[in-house]
């Protein structure tokens, strides 16, 4: 027995008859219900047999035909589950010669009928139309406690429906609704009107088994709902019912499933990490001092890189490696810091230098680098790639002319470094595309898990099954960083690098090993760029100028009277730090499209900067 609530439910959706005249748009004009004679036949199964005879005037507006929808499933009122109502047998006719071939359509919780036909859609005048089929379990069974008494006792079957929906977007006149039964009505009420109204119907009157309500019409959106009470266990009242289906519900979530659900994940988790501990993690020599090089070579045995281990201070970056290589090698990626190092390091080995423009505090303050010399063999690929992209046909160039320009060979050199640093064998494979393949792994575990989820949750509502496979995905891209691993020359490379770095990081002024004839602050500028010190770099030998020390003067920074580089070192730091800014917007600025520009200076069709299309639907 359900309460007060199923009653409601029932009052508001329990087999809401919905129609809508012309299979067109809802804001037809000129359609109308004439006549609506329905015939409600109850069997002692629960179910009705309806027969709806009504005429249909297609006005101003002729079309293929009138349809009808009803609904399938409606709330139940507990909160839990779903009423379904079958709806079947359908047969459909038309007295008066219109097209009547039957179109249903069974979806979103109701069923469509379409009147009609596909290929004619000047149907015109006013036409006759039947309609017949048979609903299941539609009957109700009231308790003294639903009709305000005490008690679960059932006191009567109900019949409670909407025999006309609400949801009619024409008006029906001339409706009369008949409700046959094997068995005596007990009593008889209905209503007309809006969704909740509480006003009667034209006329309600009921004899021996037979019941009969009238309404003179019905405007759009109104409908017609009647309760006929009969003796109790006249009919079958049992509801077919079924579990609600929620989110939660179609996970599927039980002892059972979310056991199977975490082992699958743990299974999952496990193959990541197995994976990633044979493939992911960087080696080092077994039995050697971090930093050097094994006697056996090729054949020294490794083991797993030791990553907490300390790092020894080196004075100097390794013998012949570049800063953009090292940069490189430390983070796994070819950056635009390590580009912007290379082009410093390019300077200070005599192959361009480097001039201020313009006040650098304004946004007009910009860079000019001039060529040299020419490249040689003294290049690495990227270099080359780099310097060549730079002095294109051209001799000098600002920072500003590469802005928007420059994108295409800035991929290209960082390419290049990706395989200066494979080639070397520092990394097991290139680690961009280590990267890449296994980003790209997660994202299609992460789609596929979310498909499976959703496919197993609609199906057999066991979508908890599915999850796991998309976590795993997400633990597959919180570990991309992770993908690249260094082999055991990488991670030799890598423990002279950490102590080079080191050393620049913590160097104070006292500390810094002069050279003769050697200027060892442009010697180490690009090193400390691409390693991301350059504020603590440039900051000790501005106190060493701010000191008086006799300092080497760059030979690849103009702008200055020779001299006077360090006279003017104050603002040493804002310098560097403005160039690598400038850099690193001009290098990486993408490729603009077109602008706006006038179609008075030549414009025709499809040139503007705006615009799209369109077409028919």
């Amino acid at each position: 027995m359900k309460g007060t609530l199923r009653a409601l439910a029932a009052l508001m959706l329990a087999l809401v008859w919905t129609g809508t005249a012309a299979y067109a748009a809802s804001d037809t004009t000129g359609n109308q219900v004439t006549r609506w004679d329905a015939v409600w036949d109850l069997q002692a199964d629960g179910s009705a047999e309806v027969t709806i005879d009504f005429d249909f005037d297609f006005g101003d507006d002729p079309g293929h035909g009138p349809y009808l929808t009803f609904p399938t499933e409606v709330d139940y009122g507990d909160g839990v589950h779903t009423r379904l109502f079958d709806v079947h047998d359908i047969r459909v006719g038309s007295p008066s010669g219109a097209p009547a071939q039957a179109y249903v359509d069974e979806s979103g919780g109701a069923v469509t009928i379409r009147i009609g036909d596909e290929d004619v859609d000047d149907v015109s005048g006013t036409q006759r139309y039947v309609l017949a089929f048979t609903v299941d379990h539609v009957m109700n069974a009231t308790t003294a406690a639903e009709l305000g008494g005490e008690g679960d006792q059932i006191v009567q079957d109900e019949l409670f429906t909407n025999v006309v929906g609400t949801d009619w977007t024409i008006p029906l006149s001339d409706i009369t609704v008949t409700i046959e039964s094997p068995v005596e009505v007990l009593d008889l009420v209905c209503w007309a009107g809006d969704a909740g109204s509480d006003q009667r119907c034209g006329s309600s009157e009921h004899e021996g088994s037979s019941a009969v309500v009238t309404q003179e019409r019905l405007e759009p959106y109104q409908g017609l709902t009647v309760a006929v009470a009969y003796p109790p266990g006249s009919f079958d009242t049992t509801p077919e019912l079924v579990e609600r289906r929620t989110f939660v519900g179609s996970l599927g979530l039980g002892w059972y499933t979310v056991g199977a659900a975490v082992l699958l994940l743990a299974l999952g988790v496990g193959l990541v990490v197995r994976y990633l501990r044979r493939n992911g993690l960087d080696v080092e020599y077994d039995q050697v001092t971090p930093g050097l090089a094994p006697t056996l070579g090729a054949t020294a045995p490794v083991r797993t890189r030791d990553r907490k281990a300390p790092v020894a201070v080196q004075f100097e970056p390794p013998a012949g490696l570049r800063p953009g290589l090292l940069g490189t090698l430390i983070d796994e990626k070819a950056d635009t810091r390590d580009v912007t190092a290379t082009m410093i390091d390019l300077a200070v080995r005599g192959y361009l230098s480097i001039e201020p423009v313009g006040d650098l505090d304004s946004k007009d303050g910009d860079f000019t680098l001039t060529r040299q010399r020419d490249a040689d063999g003294a290049l690495a690929p990227y270099e080359r790639l780099l310097f060549d992209a730079l002095f294109d046909g051209r001799d000098a160039v600002t920072l500003d002319d590469l802005r928007t320009t420059f994108a295409e060979d800035m991929e290209k050199v960082q390419k290049s470094l990706y395989d200066e640093v494979t080639v070397r064998g520092w990394f097991k494979g290139d680690p961009h595309k280590a990267r890449s393949r296994w980003a790209g792994l997660g994202a299609l575990l992460l789609l596929a898990g979310v498909g499976v989820t959703v496919l197993l949750a609609l199906s057999v509502s066991l979508g908890v099954l599915g999850l796991p496979l998309a976590i795993v995905g997400v633990v597959v891209l919180a570990t991309t960083g992770v993908a690249p691993a260094r082999t055991a020359e990488g991670s030799r490379v890598l423990a002279q690098t950490r102590g080079f770095e080191l050393y620049l990081a913590t160097a104070e002024a006292d500390q810094i090993r002069f050279e003769e004839g050697h200027d060892i602050f442009s010697r180490y500028l690009p090193y400390a760029i691409a390693f991301g010190h350059t504020e603590r770099w440039v900051s000790v030998f501005e106190k060493l100028a701010a000191r008086g020390v006799s300092l080497p003067e760059p030979t690849w920074y103009h702008g200055y009277a020779y001299g006077a580089f360090w006279m003017y070192s104050a603002g040493l730091s804002h310098r560097i730090e403005r160039f690598e800014s400038l850099a690193s917007n001009a290098l990486t600025a993408p490729t603009p499209g077109s602008s706006g520009g006038s179609g008075f200076s030549g414009g025709s069709v499809g040139g503007g900067s705006f615009g799209g299309g369109g077409g028919g639907w």
